[in-house]
């Protein structure tokens, strides 16, 4: 029992010093604002990014994080394939996908759910998450907090 309470203490101590961190980082804050992404994930977020000014527009930045679909194409003959991009920001904006889509009503659940209902979950998540990195691209160019409206 002492060891499972140390351990608490320690992880209590280091998720105030994360939540220290992302309180301090200017684009942590605005992510914060997106239903769905934690101060972790907000901090996880704005380091693979690193300086948004580096991504020309949002299509740049979601081939960055492989949520762009890749296209191999001979002739007539076309295979799609999700492209190959930054595997920690891919799995994060996924893991923030979902747990928006299930708890919060906006735009971008709408979209998933449209999507959804035609071709299936999975696509539909992938989808909904290139949707909402256009918005973590748009919300991090122009300084402005997430709006449920889209």
């Amino acid at each position: 029992m002492d060891t499972i309470g140390f351990l608490n203490r320690k992880i209590r101590e280091l998720d105030g010093k994360v939540m220290g961190a992302a309180e301090s980082d200017r684009y942590a804050n605005l992510l914060m604002t997106i239903p769905g992404v934690s101060y972790y994930a907000a901090l996880l977020i704005s380091a693979e990014i690193a300086d948004i000014s580096r991504f020309p527009d949002h299509e740049h930045l979601c081939s960055y994080a492989g949520l762009s679909p890749g296209v191999r194409q001979s002739g007539e003959r076309q295979h799609t394939s999700q492209s190959i991009g930054n595997s920690m920001l891919n799995w994060i904006m996924v893991q923030c996908t979902r747990i928006h889509v299930r708890w919060c009503d906006s735009a971008i659940t709408r979209f998933y759910q449209q999507v959804s209902r035609r071709r299936g979950d999975k696509i539909a998540t992938v989808a909904t998450a290139r949707k909402l990195m256009r918005a973590v691209y748009i919300m991090l160019k122009e300084g402005q907090a997430f709006r449920l409206d889209g």
